[in-house]
């Protein structure tokens, strides 16, 4: 299985990802798929959430602010203000998960 490492860089930390076999990304025209040699590519990301799926069949989500990026040579950087795990759904009033 085809793999790149993917980093996930914002002012004040960096997260490295080895063996990643796909990236979903909010791109400024929509969601975006990366997979390994995957062709040189700059583009704009906005707010949204970055999927990581590694070869084992991990997920790994983040939450992102706007920012950019890049990809070559089997390597792709995510550029962003901020990075964080995504948050917990609020339940809907009146849901199952919502009554005690």
């Amino acid at each position: 299985m085809n793999t790149f490492s993917v980093e996930i860089v914002t002012p004040l930390d960096r997260e490295a990802f080895e063996h990643v076999v796909s990236l979903n990304v909010p791109a400024g025209s929509g969601r975006m798929g990366i997979l390994a040699n995957h062709q040189p590519t700059i583009c704009d990301l906005k707010d949204g959430v970055v999927i990581l799926k590694d070869n084992t069949g991990a997920t790994t989500r983040r939450d992102v602010d706007p920012g950019t990026l890049t990809v070559a040579h089997n390597r792709a950087t995510v550029l962003v203000k901020a990075s964080r795990p995504p948050r917990e759904p609020t339940p809907r009033p009146g849901s199952p998960a919502a009554s005690p």
